[in-house]
């Protein structure tokens, strides 16, 4: 018996790093605050594969 291949989540982390070096750099020349909440939003998304798709149908064997 074969498994299925499972779901993913796609993350963007070239973006992700991106802002992180970001950050790093307006907090080290003070432009931002330390402490101070950042929130970011990335585009992540799930990536469909045969785990989350519905069962295949086995066809129906005939009775002896």
């Amino acid at each position: 018996m074969r498994l299925p291949i499972s779901g993913a989540v796609r993350v963007p982390y070239e973006e992700l790093g991106r802002s992180a070096v970001r950050l790093g750099l307006e907090l080290k020349e003070g432009w931002a605050r330390s402490g101070s909440e950042q929130h970011a939003v990335f585009g992540t998304h799930v990536v469909v594969r045969q785990s989350v798709a519905p069962p295949a149908r086995e066809p129906v064997k005939p009775r002896r």
